[in-house]
């Protein structure tokens, strides 16, 4: 048991020492998956779009010991963005979408 237990601890240690992977989900405030919201990582400069399940899986090609911003957004909804450690990146993210409000200016038609 202690054996597995260390070896768990060494894995993953191992996999954010290689990059390892980023994951979560998107969805509204009825809790709604939400399909094709952008996930990016702004001091990456890389990002992905979530499934029909709100689900997604970002690749880290580089190792990383410091905070990442991660940004959500879709169209329709305000945008999240959130600084996190390395440390809370090896879990599932969860990230919940407030409807925004679209305003146009005056339309003139002449």
């Amino acid at each position: 048991m202690l054996l597995s237990c260390l070896y768990s601890c060494i894995s993953m240690g191992s996999l954010l020492a290689q990059g390892g992977l980023i994951s979560g989900f998107v969805y509204d405030e009825t809790e709604q998956a939400l399909e094709f919201a952008t996930i990016s990582l702004d001091d990456l400069n890389t990002g992905v779009f979530s499934d029909s399940s709100g689900y997604f899986q970002l690749e880290l090609s580089s190792p990383t010991t410091e905070e990442i911003t991660i940004s959500v957004q879709m169209l329709g909804y305000e945008t999240i963005s959130q600084t996190l450690s390395p440390e809370a990146l090896l879990q599932p993210l969860h990230f919940q979408l407030v409807e925004g409000s679209l305003a146009l200016g005056q339309v003139v038609v002449t």
